[in-house]
């Protein structure tokens, strides 16, 4: 039972915005690499960063995916409110 739910579950799950995503990211990552090593000294501390970066946002996104996004509706303002805060703060 709790196979068959699961495979209901990537079935039902949006592997076309996953790929435009991780499609985006490999384009980032070779940009930073590309500009990384054309230095004489190669720091790939960027290059390091980003790709742990990549990975969470990849992995939330995984998991956010999953939410019924009406469940989302109620709490809209307050998202966005945050949201807004956050960015004015920065």
């Amino acid at each position: 039972m709790f196979l068959q739910k699961l495979f209901s579950i990537f079935k039902s799950f949006d592997w076309i915005l996953l790929g435009a995503v991780f499609l985006l990211i490999c384009f980032g990552l070779a940009a930073i690499y590309s500009v990384t090593i054309s230095f004489e000294e190669a720091n790939f501390l960027n290059f390091n960063k980003q790709i742990i970066f990549a990975v969470i946002g990849l992995t939330v996104l995984f998991i956010i995916s999953f939410f019924d996004y009406r469940f989302w509706q109620d709490y809209s303002y307050l998202v966005y409110l945050a949201v807004a805060i956050i960015l004015v703060a920065v």
